[in-house]
C-alpha cells in the first residue's frame, strides 16, 4: 500500500521544478515602473482621466490612477498578454484602492 503512495509523492516532487519554470508573470511591465514621463508606462495605454501617479503606490514608485466623476468608461489597457497555451490555468490579481 505504501508503494503507490511513495511513487505518487516522488512523481509530484519531480513535477514541481517544471511547474516553477512555467509559472511567472506574463504581463509586460506589471508594476507600471518602466517608461518615461513623456510617453507614460511602457506597454500600457490610458484613456482620459488616467494618470501615471507617484502619490499613491502599493509597492514600487508608481501606480495607475483613475480620476472620474462618472459618465464615460475610463481605464488602463495593456498590450495583448500572451497566454502560455490553451487550457492553461492563469491567476489574475490587482491591488486597488477605492
Amino acid at each position: 500500500m505504501n508503494g503507490p503512495v511513495h511513487f505518487l509523492c516522488i512523481l509530484l516532487l519531480a513535477a514541481v521544478p517544471v511547474l516553477a519554470q512555467t509559472s511567472g508573470n506574463y504581463c509586460p511591465n506589471p508594476g507600471a515602473e518602466t517608461g518615461t514621463p513623456d510617453t507614460g508606462p511602457e506597454n500600457w495605454e490610458a484613456s482620459a482621466g488616467c494618470i501615471w501617479a507617484e502619490d499613491e503606490v502599493h509597492s514600487g514608485r508608481r501606480s495607475f490612477k483613475i480620476v472620474s466623476e462618472g459618465g464615460a468608461t475610463v481605464g488602463w489597457t495593456s498590450v495583448p498578454i500572451p497566454v502560455p497555451e490553451n487550457g492553461s490555468d492563469l491567476c489574475l490579481s490587482v491591488w486597488a484602492k477605492l
